[in-house]
C-alpha cells in the first residue's frame, strides 16, 4: 500500500497498552527510544482526555452520549504512574492521581458498595441498565492497579511501611466485595457483568459468561490483598477462584486457558468483546503471583 490511513483509531486504550509495554521496554533494556515514544503517546493522550469525556473512542466498548467509563481512570491511572516513576516527571504521576482519586470519588458508590462501569458527565448515575452495569473482573483488577499506586509504583507493591494505607485498605475490600458479589454460586466462577440493582437486564454483552482473564487478575489481586492485610478471606478466595480456574481454563495440549465459557463452564464459539484472545493477562497474572509468593516465603 501507499500508506494512507484506511480507519482511524477505535480506541485510546490502545494508546494506554502502549504507555505500559514501552515503559516496560525501557526498563528492561536502558534504552531511551522507547520511553520517548511512551512520553510522546502519553502526552497525546493527556491533550484528548480534556475533551468531551463521551465523544472519547473506547472501542470495543462505546460510550453512551452524557456518559464516562472506569475503563479510562482504569487503565491510565496505572500506565501514566508507571511511566511517571520511571522518569520522574510530575505530570505523569499526577494525572494518574487525579485518575485514582476519580475512581474512589466517583465511579465507587459508597451507598452501593460497588463501583460501576459507566456514570454521568456530573458524576451522578447514569440510568439503568447501562449506569448500573457492574463488571467485578474489571474492578478486581482495577483494585490491585490502585494497590501498586498507593504503595508507590509497581517495583514496590508490598507492605514496607510507605504510601497511603487507607487506600489500600478500602481497596482491599472492594476487591472482597466484588468476588461476593460477581460469584456465581450456583455454578461457579466470576460472571462477566451484574446489575447494581440486581436487574435481570444488565447494560454489558455475554453478562452472565465466564472469561478468563477476571479470574487471572483475581488470582493476582487476592494473593495481593493477602499480603498486604494478612486476612484469611483473601486466600480463601485466592483458593476458590483457583479451583474454578485451573478445572475450566487450562488446555491440557499446551497449557494455554480457554479465553470464554457459558455460564455452564462450556467452551463458548461466540465473539465476546475483541475477536482476538490477548495473550497478556495470564501470564502478567501468573508472574505477579509468584513475585507476591516469593516475598511471603522470603524466596
Amino acid at each position: 500500500g501507499d500508506g494512507r490511513v484506511l480507519d482511524g483509531p477505535k480506541s485510546i486504550y490502545t494508546d494506554g497498552f502502549a504507555i505500559y509495554a514501552l515503559t516496560e521496554l525501557a526498563k528492561a533494556t536502558g534504552e531511551d527510544e522507547p520511553i520517548q515514544l511512551a512520553r510522546k503517546t502519553a502526552d497525546s493522550v493527556l491533550r484528548r482526555l480534556q475533551g468531551p469525556p463521551d465523544q472519547i473512542p473506547a472501542w470495543p466498548y462505546p460510550t453512551p452520549p452524557g456518559a464516562k467509563v472506569h475503563g479510562i481512570p482504569m487503565i491510565f491511572s496505572l500506565v501514566l504512574w508507571e511511566l511517571g516513576q520511571h522518569t520522574g516527571d510530575g505530570r505523569y504521576t499526577s494525572a494518574a492521581a487525579e485518575m485514582s482519586d476519580d475512581i474512589f470519588n466517583h465511579f465507587y458508590r459508597p451507598d452501593r458498595d460497588l463501583l460501576l462501569e459507566r456514570i454521568a458527565l456530573d458524576n451522578s448515575e447514569y440510568p439503568p441498565p447501562l449506569g448500573t452495569a457492574v463488571v467485578p473482573g474489571h474492578v478486581i483488577e482495577d483494585m490491585w492497579f490502585q494497590i501498586h499506586i498507593a504503595a508507590g509504583g509497581c517495583s514496590a507493591p508490598g507492605p514496607g511501611g510507605r504510601g497511603d494505607e487507607r487506600r489500600i485498605a478500602q481497596a482491599c475490600r472492594i476487591i472482597r466485595r466484588h468476588l461476593e458479589v460477581g460469584w456465581d454460586d450456583q455454578y461457579g466462577g466470576l460472571f462477566l457483568a451484574v446489575d447494581a440493582d440486581g436487574r435481570d437486564e444488565i447494560g454489558w454483552d455475554y453478562a452472565d459468561t465466564k472469561l478468563w482473564w477476571p479470574h487471572t487478575e483475581a488470582l493476582y489481586a487476592t494473593l495481593l490483598a493477602y499480603e498486604h492485610t494478612g486476612e484469611p478471606w483473601a486466600l480463601d478466595w485466592h483458593e476458590k477462584v483457583r479451583r474454578y480456574s485451573f478445572a475450566h481454563y487450562p488446555v491440557a495440549e499446551h497449557g494455554e486457558w480457554t479465553q470464554k465459557l457459558t455460564r455452564q463452564g462450556r467452551p463458548l464459539t461466540q465473539v465476546v468483546a475483541l475477536p482476538v484472545k490477548d495473550p497478556f493477562h495470564l501470564p502478567r497474572a501468573l508472574i505477579c503471583c509468584i513475585d507476591v509468593l516469593e516475598r511471603l516465603t522470603g524466596g
